[in-house]
């Protein structure tokens, strides 16, 4: 689409910019958001013998790695349960079960081998402390956060293309990405026409005659072929 800045007797400001390229951009942030929001929760152990048959766990589950509150249980065992698709992981204690993780069924394994690993170590009265750093493998936390990175690449990619026209000046073409700034000035007197060329899923191409006078045509995103025609009648009338 293109968005009108300024119109006035001498002055004429037109930004073209992808409204699709922006939706997909924004929807894939929104989606990265909400995943870390959900998922992103590091959860660690580590556990403690006090004596025979005495074990205190520290459980800690810090937002992305981030410092989070210590809960200390005294631990009799842990065990893996759940049903549709979904999987629970509970430290049984004095005062019931206690869940610490839920996951889907891809990560139903590995959940499983850190369930033995719990109570392997609370009946092997040889070892005085456990540490589980982390109950998620680091990996997960890469396509929790790729959405995001995704998007904000897109989005540094997702060009803004300015036209100006002054009266007695220069026609301006101004092409802005996040780290590259293009500008190129024209002179209105010697421009004697102003063509677009549409081009199929791509963006128009805007061409200037005479040719010498911008042997390269530029373009410009997010035009359908009716705000095209809307942009060309702008600019003839000004």
């Amino acid at each position: 689409m293109f968005q009108l800045r300024h119109h006035a007797a001498d002055l004429l400001e037109i930004r073209c910019f992808s409204t699709w390229g922006r939706g997909v951009v924004v929807g894939l942030m929104i989606a990265g958001i909400f995943l870390l929001t959900m998922g992103g929760k590091v959860i660690s152990l580590h556990c403690t013998r006090l004596g025979p048959g005495t074990v205190s766990c520290d459980y800690r589950a810090g937002w992305l790695g981030l410092p989070g509150a210590t809960e200390t249980f005294e631990v009799r065992g842990a065990k893996l349960a759940g049903e549709g698709g979904i999987y629970r992981v509970s430290l049984i204690t004095d005062g019931g079960e206690q869940p610490i993780t839920h996951v889907w069924a891809g990560g139903y394994w590995r959940q499983r081998d850190l369930t033995v690993r719990i109570n392997e170590f609370l009946a092997d009265w040889e070892r005085d402390t456990l540490t589980i750093v982390s109950f998620y493998p680091w990996y997960r936390y890469l396509l929790l956060v790729a959405p995001l990175l995704l998007g904000l690449l897109l989005w540094s990619l997702l060009p803004i293309v300015t036209l100006t026209l002054q009266k007695g000046g220069n026609l301006t073409v101004r092409r802005r990405t996040w780290w590259r700034v293009t500008t190129h000035a024209y002179p209105l007197s010697a421009i004697e026409a102003v063509l677009l060329e549409p081009r199929p899923l791509r963006s128009a191409l805007l061409h200037l005659r005479p040719v010498a006078l911008a042997p390269r045509p530029h373009a410009l995103p997010g035009l359908t072929p009716r705000t095209r025609a809307r942009l060309i009648a702008l600019i003839n009338a000004f």
